[in-house]
């Protein structure tokens, strides 16, 4: 409290002095340098931000998406989308698009010409001078005075939207640009007319350089058609769809692996991709995911007072009510047919197609635990044909079978109790309304009793044992 008292003195008798950064890099892909200010300076930038952000937030375009309450990448990307639509005429015409990037833009703000800018919209001298303090204290480059926000600053998220929204103005208010998005750094426009994109390049080039001391990036200037795929904030953008950039995914991939597989991580990721065109990439990090929640159920040690954890929920439930029952089902009977399998070696048709039901078996217990991972409609229609090929091949059945002939049968029979009693649980958690199951789920379970039946028979019948029926 002490140092909070002081820090409210100094402001108020108007000696404050920011101090100095704590400097590190990031690679976030490409490298940053990041400047941390001290506890003091950063109290002062969040106090000050409060005070400006809703006063300079509605003198900025509709259409700047950086740094900004309810804006923000997705909604850009949204955006774009919309434009494109709007411009292509629901893609019957070709859309043009000028992307361009700015070279090292927080490096390159000049502090002077900020200054102007600032001074024209806060006539207090007090708020300049504190706003002059926190701007002059960093320059981006040792010796060269007046240039450059540093990238830690909460400030500086303002003051390069504040910055920037010249441009912004001149873009919409004197070039036209209907459809024009700025994402800090990063901004494109979209026309139906080439020529007329052509034609604004050079004035934007002029205005930046002249007015905001600013430099265009020379490799990051272009101006494609929507149709050729345009890379904007993360995602390739196509017309009637998006999908994310092949370096994100790399990124992605190689985060969650420094993660730990962390499920908070990889959860985000799931997040992001639901933004657009990743149906195959969701699969994967499903599955990743899946995996995690399994080994961290083996591996917790914390499930001595008789409750659990399921997939990615904090509430801890008792390891007798409906869904760990059902887990436990399905874990039974992954386990025996494990060992049907290793009986199975010379049948190879038969381990196939107990190896494809584990895999289903995986996906369903994912499923029972709030995965957002589901069994498709395929895997029973498969099933279904595998038991139509062995019921060509076995003779009609004539009644009731008493379980046995051989070896591997009888097994295959003990399966399908396990089966039964799985389904069972599963239908219990179902009506209990513990756990949300799709009705493909629920197909395949009882389809799954039919193909174990089947098996067994198929196993008798190539090994020449004849089929006991019961007397009763």
């Amino acid at each position: 409290m002490h140092n909070v008292l002081e820090l409210h003195h100094d402001l108020a008798a108007g000696i404050y002095q920011h101090g100095g950064y704590h400097h590190f890099k990031i690679s976030d892909p490409k490298p940053r340098d990041i400047h941390k200010a001290s506890v003091r300076d950063r109290m002062v930038h969040h106090a000050l931000y409060r005070q400006l952000y809703s006063f300079f937030d509605s003198t900025f375009i509709n259409d700047s998406y950086s740094c900004r309450k309810e804006k923000g990448t997705h909604r850009a990307v949204n955006r774009f989308r919309s434009f494109a639509y709007q411009v292509s005429k629901n893609n019957t015409c070709t859309c043009w698009i000028l992307k361009c990037d700015i070279r090292k833009f927080f490096a390159s703000i000049d502090h002077r010409v900020l200054m102007e800018i600032i001074s024209v919209y806060i006539p207090d001298i007090r708020t300049r001078a504190l706003i002059a303090n926190i701007v002059s204290s960093f320059c981006a480059t040792p010796g060269v005075a007046q240039i450059g926000l540093p990238l830690g600053n909460l400030t500086s998220q303002l003051l390069v939207n504040i910055y920037m929204n010249e441009f912004d103005q001149l873009a919409k208010h004197k070039l036209k640009a209907k459809h024009y998005i700025r994402y800090a750094d990063d901004f494109v426009i979209l026309s139906v007319n080439k020529k007329y994109l052509v034609k604004i390049l050079p004035r934007i080039k002029t205005f930046l350089r002249n007015r905001l001391k600013l430099e265009m990036h020379p490799d990051k200037i272009s101006i494609e058609t929507l149709a050729s795929g345009i890379d904007f904030l993360g995602w390739v953008h196509f017309p009637n769809h998006r999908v994310l950039r092949t370096s994100t995914k790399k990124r992605m991939f190689r985060r969650i692996e420094e993660m730990n597989k962390k499920l908070e991580t990889i959860s985000s990721y799931l997040g992001l991709l639901t933004h657009g065109n990743a149906h195959h990439l969701m699969t994967e990090i499903q599955r990743i995911k899946c995996l995690v929640y399994y080994m961290h159920m083996l591996y917790t040690g914390t499930g001595d007072d008789g409750k659990t954890k399921l997939f990615c929920d904090q509430q801890r439930i008792s390891k007798s009510s409906e869904v760990p029952e059902a887990l436990g089902a399905l874990d039974e009977l992954q386990a025996f047919l494990g060992l049907v399998k290793v009986k199975s070696e010379k049948e190879s048709r038969v381990a196939n197609a107990l190896h494809e039901v584990q895999e289903n078996l995986f996906i369903i217990q994912a499923e029972v635990a709030g995965a957002e991972k589901k069994i498709g409609a395929g895997a029973v229609e498969e099933m279904e044909k595998i038991i139509g090929e062995i019921e060509k091949e076995i003779p009609p059945i004539t009644g009731f079978t008493s379980a046995g002939g051989t070896e591997l049968s009888a097994l295959l029979d003990v399966a399908r109790t396990f089966t039964r009693r799985a389904e069972r649980a599963l239908i219990a958690a179902k009506d209990a309304e513990a756990c949300n199951l799709s009705s493909e789920t629920l197909a395949y379970m009882n389809r799954l009793s039919s193909l174990l039946f089947a098996l067994a028979r198929l196993a008798n019948h190539l090994a020449g044992a004849s089929e006991e029926h019961p007397r009763y």
